[in-house]
């Protein structure tokens, strides 16, 4: 009930699509936050606001000067059988015009995204025998190191293993595909690149709870979407020709 209220207090918005058939039901819902510049951590969004009987009637009037950029920092499809059907990218466009017509100032939308499955695919890069993308003195260190269970809690280790990590997170999302299809092997980069979004920025330390530390070594990464024409460009040039968009934030990464 407190994460609820969190979710839908001052500077927080929930869209949902819905169907006649299943009033109740939602068929996909999105979790907004608005923020005074794209977000590199997801403990940002969850602090603006403790929730609202935590807040005063003064803070809960929301203040322009403090918002001008969209964060979508949760989607969800509760209906497996409706996958493959693009509800979501249909779902943020709306979003983004029912904001926009709201808030004017709103100039910058992005996405703050897990990476479910990177640390999935560095472990089994660590025990491959033909990959050439880790060197074998780092293979051996982070196999030493991953070992351990306290590792994540040195701060001179995470300032060593900030550039490797954060290299092989770009490279991951970049690069690694589904050798039957071609698209990302991330679904979540999957999931956006489909929607016509920019590979934007990769936040270390973004998600330093338990649950970010065992999918993605701590990491997110911000999906940015730019105008209608843009993204419908993006999304064709992705579902037809596998063509990822990135950022030179990201690409430096490489």
């Amino acid at each position: 009930w407190a994460d609820l209220k969190r979710r839908l207090g001052p500077y927080r918005r929930c869209f949902a699509y819905t169907h006649h058939m299943m009033p109740n039901d939602p068929l996909v819902i999105l979790h907004v936050g608005l923020v005074d510049n794209i977000s590199n951590s997801i403990q940002t969004i969850l602090n603006r606001v403790k929730s609202v009987s935590d807040v005063t009637e003064e803070i809960l009037h929301e203040d322009p000067s403090l918002i001008n950029s969209t964060i979508f920092y949760s989607i969800s499809s509760t209906q497996p059988g409706l996958r493959g059907i693009e509800l979501g990218n249909a779902l943020i466009k709306r979003c983004v015009l029912q904001l926009q017509a709201e808030h004017p100032e709103l100039k910058k939308f992005s996405s703050l995204s897990p990476i479910p499955d990177f640390r999935k695919w560095l472990m089994e890069e660590l025990h491959s025998s033909s990959t050439s993308i880790i060197s074998s003195e780092i293979r051996s260190w982070f196999r030493s190191l991953f070992s351990t269970s306290t590792w994540h809690l040195d701060e001179t280790v995470l300032d060593e293993i900030r550039p490797i990590l954060m290299r092989l997170c770009a490279y991951y999302l970049t690069q690694v595909k589904h050798s039957k299809t071609g698209y990302a092997r991330d679904p979540v980069a999957n999931f956006h690149l489909r929607n016509g979004a920019v590979v934007w920025r990769l936040n270390w330390l973004a998600d330093r709870s338990e649950r970010g530390w065992k999918q993605s070594l701590s990491m997110m990464v911000n999906y940015r979407y730019y105008s209608f024409d843009r993204i419908d460009r993006n999304s064709i040039d992705y579902i037809d020709k596998q063509k990822i968009q990135i950022d030179e934030q990201v690409s430096k990464l490489l």
